[in-house]
């Protein structure tokens, strides 16, 4: 007799985004995403109209993006995604895009 065990891999936990917003118009920008599970290279989006140029993995709790937002990005709440390993964890609402006042 034997047992089978799924091995589970914990997800990205993605807690918080600093800085928390930007001005379309404003082309790109880096930030810093905070969570937990942060392994390797993590894949990351902030939704449509807005690009990452780069990630660079700061610790297992940090990581750094380069972002650009297009001049047409639709405004308002954003979620942030994050996928390591096939395995996705998302903070929802953690940017916000606006236009300058």
């Amino acid at each position: 007799m034997f047992t089978v065990t799924a091995l589970t891999v914990p997800g990205p936990v993605v807690s918080s985004v600093y800085p928390n917003g930007w001005c379309v118009g404003m082309e790109t920008r880096d930030v810093s995403i905070k969570g937990s599970n942060f392994t390797g290279t993590p894949t990351v989006s902030f939704g449509s109209d807005i690009t990452i140029n780069s990630v660079t993995l700061i610790s297992s709790h940090e990581i750094k993006a380069n972002i650009r937002v297009e001049p047409d990005a639709e405004l308002g709440n954003r979620d942030v995604s994050m996928t390591i390993n096939g395995v996705t964890g998302v903070g929802e609402d953690l940017f916000y895009l606006s236009t300058f006042i």
